[in-house]
């Protein structure tokens, strides 16, 4: 019996001894990753400061970015990021790539619906207005008056103004009177009367 309890002793120290081990190398791994996120998006921003922006550094880095750190908040927000700066080159396919792969990340997280109001204005400059309108149609209510605008603002390139106006509205209906939004929105609808 006395043996029996020995050998059992050794095979819990024994596996108490791997289980720490195991844990103190994720522990070390999870910190130098998380070093070498912060470095990478350290750079990414410096070059994003850089004026004129130097765009072949800007996909270098986010391409490393988005390889090391495919699904953590690093990756989504340089490609947010880099959408913007390709949107602002007129660079909307590269654009249109960028947010098409953050919408369909993960599921129901800010970021997302973000993507989703950036890509609709990126088809719209394309003339793609029913895929804009297709990127504003599931929401968390708290996005409720944005998707709202962004469909007024749809409709009005497309030139139907009764459909853009009742959108603003809706989006107002759902806002703030104090949002810095409102009185834009506003001026929208008036200017359509």
């Amino acid at each position: 019996m006395n043996q029996i309890f020995l050998k059992m002793r050794k095979k819990i120290i024994f596996l108490l001894i791997v289980v720490f081990s195991v844990l103190l190398i994720k522990y070390f791994f999870f910190k130098k990753s998380t070093i070498d996120n912060m470095k990478d998006f350290e750079l990414f921003e410096q070059a994003v400061l850089i004026h004129p922006v130097d765009l072949e550094k800007i996909r270098e880095l986010l391409g490393i970015i988005k390889k090391n750190n495919i699904n953590d908040s690093y990756s989504k927000l340089s490609s947010l990021i880099a959408a913007s700066i390709f949107q602002e080159n007129l660079l909307f396919d590269e654009a249109k790539n960028e947010l098409l792969w953050l919408s369909s990340i993960g599921k129901h997280n800010l970021f997302q619906y973000i993507a989703k109001l950036r890509l609709s204005n990126v088809f719209v400059n394309l003339g793609e207005y029913d895929k804009a309108l297709e990127c504003l149609k599931t929401y968390p209510k708290s996005f409720e008056s944005l998707f709202d605008n962004s469909r007024g603002d749809i409709f009005f390139a497309q030139g139907k103004l009764s459909k853009a106006t009742e959108n603003w509205k809706l989006s107002l209906n759902n806002m703030d009177k104090n949002d810095p939004l409102f009185k834009i929105i506003q001026l929208k609808i008036d200017s359509c009367n």
